[in-house]
């Protein structure tokens, strides 16, 4: 279960924001590759984070301290509570494997199962809000963290496409950053490059099967 230090929460200037994602693309590509859109958006959110290296980035004290390591923690919620286990290096997996790992981990989370190796190393992380139906959330910063991705349950909407209104299968997803390691520059860059990637049929595409 994770332990949330109140004292640490307090500490850090956590920020929010927000897009909503024209899922088309990612409704299509997940029939296409026969998965569920959720290790196609944890593919995304590493692939993204590669290449915005503050997303991975933590404040050490009084100053940045970056790391390369791309490695998604995924809240899973179980019978004991909230448990956040990481999927190490998930920037070199294919979305097979980030599917298989999904689904061990979860498991195991369940169970009671995981080892300790399962629940250190996270760099950033990600909260599938959508699976119990929330259309947003604003997630708390998981330890050792200063990105937490909230991924909302897709569903139709009203979207303008063309200069008409049409309906759409759409989330929302919304970034919680701590604001001494991203600015809201920064994030929006990141969180725009995210959403053009899971709108993107060709981007999507060229994600390692």
């Amino acid at each position: 279960m994770i332990a949330v230090n109140l004292e640490r929460q307090a500490a850090i200037p956590q920020v929010t924001t927000f897009r909503t994602v024209d899922c088309s693309a990612l409704q299509a590509f997940r029939v296409e590759v026969g998965i569920s859109p959720l290790p196609i958006v944890l593919a995304a959110v590493a692939r993204t984070a590669s290449q915005h290296p503050l997303l991975t980035a933590v404040w050490g004290g009084d100053q940045l301290l970056p790391r390369s390591e791309v490695s998604v923690g995924l809240a899973v919620d179980t019978d004991r509570g909230l448990v956040v286990p990481v999927l190490h290096d998930a920037d070199t997996k294919t979305l097979a494997e980030i599917a298989e790992d999904i689904g061990r981990l979860a498991e195991a989370a369940r169970s009671g199962s995981l080892a300790p190796e399962d629940l250190t190393g996270a760099t950033i992380a990600v909260s599938n809000t959508g699976s119990y139906g929330s259309e947003a959330g604003t997630p708390i910063l998981s330890p050792g963290t200063s990105v937490t991705l909230a991924f909302g349950v897709i569903q139709d909407r009203a979207l303008v496409v063309d200069d008409a209104v049409v309906a759409r299968p759409a989330a929302t997803i919304s970034l919680t950053f701590d604001h001494r390691v991203l600015d809201g520059a920064a994030a929006g860059r990141a969180l725009t490059d995210l959403v053009a990637l899971l709108q993107s049929a060709e981007r999507l595409g060229e994600l390692p099967r």
